[in-house]
């Protein structure tokens, strides 16, 4: 492909995609931007949304509402998933030691560096999570995968108050872009991004092909971070089935290190074909080892996933979003049991249908154009009854209060910028219109503007106070 030809696939790519949806890793829900406006449903600004216009939602960004729903199966059933889980939440049970003591107000302190013990514990957490994402390349085009080596990287499993250190073999690729007119050799960390992007946009574009009735895929984009799975697996083993690459895709998400054993079910696969071994033999062979080591480790994940329950026994919304969590996730689990690839292999068999029947799908946001973003955008729920959805909308803030943060104080962050409440057009509160500013710049003071109000607290509000340890409801 010439550079021309590249330049005007990656813009064509961007018009079509640019901002189109989102899976929230953490937060268990994704965002359709329609590009569309309310009137063109239909909807005068702020009226409820009927649901035979969601079904319209639904049908016309079906693509992209299953392409963020693969993220969700990925995050909520595997072993990376659950281990990214919990390095988070050991990052969230540090960040509370900082809070005010004041019970009404929402400042957070800083994470105080001198605090040796749980700032490297911290650090720890935060590179153990790095190392599971591996890299990222959204803004040149991709052209090849050149070569890869192993590049050995501590990991820290932390639980309590211990860690154990343990290593990684972490695959770094030499990729060959495109940016800014010129080719270039670049290295990237071959981790989860690109594992769930290759996984998830290979498969949207088999759903596409089905429901459109295509004789091949649209690949629409190629040469991106969601094409870096199927380049790797080409380079290893040159002219691969499809299907197989995301078979193994999806296995290697139930082990520590998926980057690495990716890598190496394919070249076992390379050898055993050419030493004559039937392919289908060697497929299910890599299936069964797969399933029978996630069943050994069975009860220990059931126990983390109890434990992470029991973290917010005393918060109540937090302890309702992390149990409907768990419940999902013993299934996801149990479905990764029977078969380590269901996904892939019901899409590929044209039986998508039946995924969010055995694996219920997620909450979600459909997001409009209007400039009034007062009652805008729909927040749903599939799956959940509306008082579980509640808790989950908590979690939500409870997540982008620690994230926004990071390592500032309250008050350092108010300082540097304004931040908008994640739920600030889909909110109905009645402190949303009146209180519009603080919502659109600092939404954590809206638990200390609750505490002197008549109302309810916000959801946003909900979260802090939890996250000082507390309930408000």
């Amino acid at each position: 492909m010439n550079q021309e030809s590249i330049r005007d696939s990656e813009l064509a790519r961007q018009m079509e995609t640019a901002f189109k949806a989102s899976y929230f890793i953490g937060k268990y829900y994704f965002s359709i931007n329609t590009k569309k406006k309310r009137s063109e449903f239909g909807l005068l600004p702020g009226i409820e949304i009927p649901l035979e216009v969601q079904r319209k939602l639904r049908d016309e960004n079906i693509i992209p509402l299953f392409h963020e729903y693969i993220h969700y199966i990925h995050e909520i059933s595997t072993v990376v998933g659950s281990l990214y889980l919990n390095l988070d939440l050991v990052q969230k049970s540090i960040f509370s030691f900082y809070f005010s003591a004041d019970q009404k107000v929402a400042t957070h302190n800083g994470i105080d560096k001198r605090d040796t013990s749980r700032s490297e514990v911290n650090a720890q957490s935060y590179h153990s999570k790095e190392v599971i994402n591996g890299s990222s390349i959204t803004n040149a085009k991709i052209i090849k995968v050149s070569s890869y080596k192993y590049v050995a990287m501590p990991f820290y499993l932390v639980g309590g108050e211990n860690t154990i250190t343990d290593e990684i073999q972490l695959p770094v690729l030499t990729v060959e872009i495109f940016e800014d007119g010129r080719y270039a050799n670049e290295e990237i960390n071959f981790g989860n991004f690109f594992i769930y992007e290759g996984l998830a946009y290979e498969l949207d574009r088999e759903l596409d092909k089905q429901l459109r009735g295509l004789t091949d895929i649209s690949d629409d984009n190629i040469y991106s971070e969601y094409t870096v799975l199927r380049l790797l697996a080409n380079l290893i083993y040159p002219g691969i089935n499809k299907y197989i690459f995301l078979s193994y895709a999806s296995l290697s998400l139930s082990y520590m290190d998926p980057g690495y054993t990716f890598i190496q079910l394919l070249k076992k696969t390379k050898a055993s074909v050419e030493a004559g071994e039937r392919l289908d033999d060697i497929i299910h062979r890599h299936k069964k080892e797969t399933s029978f080591r996630l069943h050994g480790k069975k009860d220990e994940f059931i126990s983390s996933q109890d434990e992470i329950v029991g973290l917010f026994e005393n918060r109540m919304q937090l302890h309702k979003a992390f149990a409907a969590i768990a419940a999902a996730s013993k299934n996801g689990y149990e479905l990764k049991i029977k078969n380590p690839s269901f996904e892939v292999d019901l899409i590929m068999s044209g039986q998508y249908a039946k995924l969010p029947e055995i694996l219920p799908i997620c909450d979600y946001m459909y997001q409009f154009d209007d400039i009034d973003e007062w009652n805008r955008d729909l927040f749903g729920t599939a799956s959940y009854s509306d008082d579980v959805s509640e808790s989950l909308r908590v979690l939500i803030a409870f997540d982008h209060y620690q994230k926004s943060h990071v390592l500032k104080s309250t008050i350092e962050l108010e300082k540097e910028k304004k931040i908008k409440c994640p739920l600030f057009t889909c909110c109905t509160h009645p402190l949303r219109q009146s209180q519009v500013t603080v919502c659109a710049e600092k939404p954590w003071r809206m638990f200390e503007v609750s505490a002197d109000s008549e109302f309810p607290y916000c959801w946003y509000g909900q979260a802090v106070g939890e996250f000082k340890g507390h309930s408000t409801i």
